[in-house]
């Protein structure tokens, strides 16, 4: 285990590249040789390992479109970041949680996410915002509390609330920490306010929308299709 953080960065801009390169290798002496690499955006040296292997890929974005847009006018410098630090919650979310918990609460090392949003008696999800449990929230229809930290979470929070209208974000103190007292205020906020039933309404609106994207012929389902038979034509040699 690294001793910091950038120790562990070292280590692995060491030992990552090799290791994807010689994984590569192994599978193109097996009968399922590697014809089209997919990595994750965050992660643009696997470009390079894979073309020097012969192979192309494409990048698999795990942040939303606009997010991707923000990035890109900040990297052209339309604007200066952080644009704004106040409302950055700070999380320490204390060590004796367990025991405080007991008798009241559940806390386990991990639970499979996507089958705890469908069931029906979840009222809402509290979430860190990113893009993944957004997307699986928006989708089941469950409206959320946001609690941003950093990165893509800050705008996919303003757009459960602002946007889709799908959930409340939690408001940090003079300290910069989220209070238990101010968790609660948002829960009872998206179950039992008077704006409740309109998130409620917003969130089954868009889990809605995100089933038509995803079925035969959606949006979703179109885009995957065409660019699996822009893969497979190129790897033919059937295009340019």
């Amino acid at each position: 285990m690294a001793a910091n953080i950038d120790k562990y960065f070292e280590r692995y801009k060491l030992i990552m590249p090799h290791s994807l390169s010689s994984l590569i290798d192994r599978y193109n002496g097996s009968e399922y040789p590697v014809k089209f690499l997919v990595y994750d955006s965050v992660l643009p040296w696997a470009l390079d390992v894979a073309r020097n292997k012969g192979v192309e890929g494409g990048p698999f974005f795990t942040q939303s479109c606009a997010v991707t847009a923000v990035l890109y006018h900040a990297a052209q410098g339309a604007f200066q970041v952080p644009v704004d630090e106040s409302d950055q919650a700070a999380v320490s979310l204390p060590s004796d949680l367990v025991k405080e918990t007991s008798g009241t609460g559940l806390i386990i090392k991990w639970c499979p996410q996507l089958q705890v949003l469908a069931h029906k008696s979840v009222g809402c999800f509290v979430t860190h915002c990113g893009w993944n449990s957004t997307l699986e929230a928006l989708s089941l229809g469950v409206p959320m509390v946001a609690m941003p930290q950093w990165t893509d979470q800050p705008t996919n929070a303003k757009y459960i609330t602002d946007v889709w209208r799908v959930g409340v974000r939690v408001k940090a103190n003079e300290k910069g920490i989220v209070t238990k007292e101010e968790v609660e205020r948002c829960i009872r906020e998206v179950l039992e306010s008077e704006r409740s039933n309109a998130i409620r309404g917003n969130s089954d609106k868009w889990r809605k929308l995100a089933k038509i994207a995803v079925d035969e012929g959606g949006s979703s389902d179109k885009n995957i299709e065409e660019f699996v038979t822009e893969v497979a034509c190129k790897s033919k040699g059937i295009i340019e």
